[in-house]
């Protein structure tokens, strides 16, 4: 909440009362909209008053006016002393005579003037390019948003399939969190996917794909499912239980009696210990077997 409140300018209690009785983010989404609309009306206006100061101070530095009239009313300033300038004392004459009062000044008349239209085209261009900026800027949030909402179907199908997987993990849950996080689900984030829903809405299916955006095959060219992902990465990442036959008394092998103990050595004290043993190539799968049953039998935990 504080996070969406800080990004929208608003309070926390702004916030929470617009979803109190929403189903989705919508009506945040729809405030994000108006304050991006406001954001783009403060800089368009910072911009065109921008043009038009640095227009009015181009023109008191190349007629030498020391002034604080503005717009129109520089204009007429500027005709006046440049009339000065340039005609015989008869001419200023005849120029008072003849001069338009400000108020007299047709605006189609000034709207024709060069420099106006050169403004005018500038102020466009500003306008233009502004509104590509916040269209450009309005498109990665809504895609960034897409994208994060895709991955967390993708996290809530992954995680199903992972603990299927009977992965090793710590007995302590915050690392046994910390470790799904940063070995599954960060190796996750760095595919791309698509998801496939039915005409309810239902999610059917989860395409993995490429970076261009392709699908993602094997090297056979079939398709490369998300459940070949997640058990991938899962066997990359963790070891995973050793498959056990909990029903017989003992482990039977080829060079072995039923019953007769497999595993002589020190018994694990620790899961890292334990999980030390089970990744040891040099042990039998019987004797890691054995090992697995022990731990199992002295301590009563989800693993």
């Amino acid at each position: 909440m504080a996070y969406v409140a800080t990004t929208l300018g608003v309070a926390e209690d702004e916030v929470m009362e617009l979803l109190k009785d929403s189903e989705d983010a919508n009506p945040i989404l729809e405030l994000h909209k108006v304050k991006v609309k406001e954001r783009f009306d403060d800089g368009y206006k910072k911009a065109e008053r921008k043009v038009k100061t640095d227009f009015e101070k181009e023109i008191k530095e190349k007629f030498g006016l020391k002034s604080d009239k503005q717009g129109i009313e520089l204009v007429s300033e500027v005709l006046e002393v440049n009339n000065k300038e340039t005609s015989s004392e008869q001419d200023q004459e005849e120029n008072r005579n003849k001069q338009i009062s400000l108020k007299d000044l047709p605006e189609e008349l000034v709207k024709k003037t060069r420099w106006y239209l050169d403004k005018e085209k500038e102020v466009s261009l500003v306008k233009e390019q502004t509104d590509k900026e916040w269209q450009a800027k309005w498109s990665a949030k809504e895609a960034e948003d897409a994208k994060k909402e895709t991955f967390k179907t993708v996290v809530d199908r992954a995680l199903p399939l992972f603990k299927g997987l009977d992965p090793l993990l710590p007995l302590d849950a915050k690392k046994a969190e910390n470790q799904v996080r940063e070995l599954l689900i960060n190796k996750l984030e760095g595919y791309d996917y698509e998801i496939i829903k039915d005409d309810r809405g239902k999610v059917v299916d989860i395409l993995v794909l490429n970076a261009d955006g392709s699908k993602k095959t094997d090297d056979y060219g079939n398709t490369f499912g998300f459940d070949k992902l997640v058990k991938q990465v899962t066997d990359e990442n963790f070891e995973t239980k050793v498959a056990q036959d909990r029903s017989s008394p003992g482990i039977t092998t080829s060079t072995s009696t039923t019953g007769q103990k497999q595993y002589n050595g020190p018994q694990p004290r620790t899961l890292e210990e334990r999980n030390k043993l089970l990744t040891d190539k040099s042990l039998t799968i019987e004797q890691r077997n054995e090992i697995q049953k022990e731990w199992e039998e002295k301590h009563t935990s989800n693993v």
